[in-house]
């Protein structure tokens, strides 16, 4: 089912769901005043090719409505035959989520309802989702970074829309190019103190990329030239579909030698030496490895070269400083692979010193990891 069926079906359904609400209505019930089902032209436009099957994305997973209002879209996946949970917090939402509740009993619904503040707990209901959808909600967060990372291990995809702005109130400083996001005051936008943090479109992909997404798709509608943070007719809305790497990795992880401790939650330093090991339940064709690394100031020029499974890869020289990609081609005759032990050899580490008695490689970050060391979180890959 393409997102044209899929829009079809929505504007059927709408008309349904605001029956359902006439009805429902009374003093005491008052719905969102946004037409969630209305985002689905500006979604045709968006998702293209493969990722026009909206559906089809979330595998059979388990869908997440984020951020859900009244339920609208929440509602309208499970006549599509999705398993749908819809999240909001009642502290902030319009009608403290008396709506979807009321909208749930009177269609007979079994989609699982969640009340959950998540700038005090960033955790989902459940781990494992197919598809989410945050469309309109980042903004509302004191701590946007904690759900798009806690999200990027709990989903494949999402679809998320959000405010962005290209200039400052004062209409003459330039935010677009910046990796910044712009802090309302309380009642600087439509009067609502729930609204945060406004991104640049470079702050809004420099989170993303750091929270563990990749952009598959992404457009801009409302004001294109000269959009701010706060006035009516200076809105513009960024949509893009999200994938995550790190979901349903098909590897397991295994750090071998060269390895140290783990330092400040998040990276580790190697050795001149040090190796991998990457296991699945069933073999695959490999045509690529990448793997990231941070070589610190001093270190360059240096150079990496990989060794899969006792074959070496071609060498890579890295001229500065910085994060870093070796990035070489797989022989075929080593496909398909259904264990690897990589080895990387580095050909000017940092020797002992008084200052610090180990030898010092690179540095690998695990920016997705807890407390303890995640070695899932390894940014390498066999494509």
């Amino acid at each position: 089912m393409d997102i044209h069926e899929i829009r079809r079906r929505a504007e059927s359904f709408r008309k349904k769901l605001n029956a359902v609400k006439r009805r429902l209505e009374s003093a005491e019930l008052r719905w969102y005043p946004y037409d969630t089902l209305l985002v689905f032209p500006v979604l045709e436009r968006l998702l293209a090719g493969e990722f026009s099957y909206l559906v089809e994305l979330a595998g059979g997973r388990p869908v997440l409505d984020i951020g859900c209002g009244d339920g609208d879209m929440a509602f309208l996946l499970e006549t599509l035959g999705c398993r749908v949970d819809a999240l909001d917090y009642s502290g902030a939402n319009y009608n403290q989520m008396r709506g979807v509740r009321a909208i749930k009993s009177a269609l007979g619904s079994s989609v699982e309802i969640y009340d959950i503040n998540l700038d005090e707990q960033p955790r989902l209901p459940r781990s494992g989702y197919g598809l989410t959808f945050c469309l309109g909600l980042l903004y509302h967060l004191k701590n946007p970074f904690g759900l798009l990372e806690a999200l990027s291990r709990s989903t494949k995809y999402c679809l998320l829309s959000t405010r962005i702005a290209e200039l400052a109130p004062d209409g003459r400083t330039r935010l677009k190019e910046l990796p910044v996001a712009y802090l309302l005051d309380e009642l600087e936008t439509n009067q609502d103190p729930t609204n945060f943090w406004i991104f640049s479109e470079a702050g809004l992909r420099r989170i993303l990329k750091r929270a563990g997404w990749e952009i598959c798709a992404y457009l801009t509608t409302g004001c294109q030239a000269g959009s701010d943070p706060s006035h009516p007719d200076r809105d513009q809305r960024a949509f893009c579909l999200l994938r995550s790497p790190s979901f349903d990795r098909p590897w397991t992880v295994t750090l071998l030698e060269g390895w140290h401790a783990l330092e400040a939650g998040h990276f580790r330093w190697t050795e001149g030496r040090f190796s991998v090991k990457l296991e699945t339940a069933s073999a695959c064709r490999c045509k690529e490895l990448t793997f990231t690394f941070y070589l610190p100031e001093g270190r360059a020029p240096v150079t990496l070269q990989a060794r899969v499974n006792g074959v070496d890869l071609a060498p890579q020289k890295f001229e500065k400083a910085g994060e870093c990609l070796y990035r070489q081609p797989v022989p075929a005759d080593l496909s398909p692979l259904q264990s690897a032990e990589i080895e990387f050899r580095l050909d000017r580490p940092a020797a002992p010193s008084p200052a610090d008695p180990r030898e010092l490689g690179v540095v690998v970050s695990f920016h997705r990891e807890g407390c303890v060391a995640g070695d899932a979180n390894l940014p390498l890959e066999l494509l």
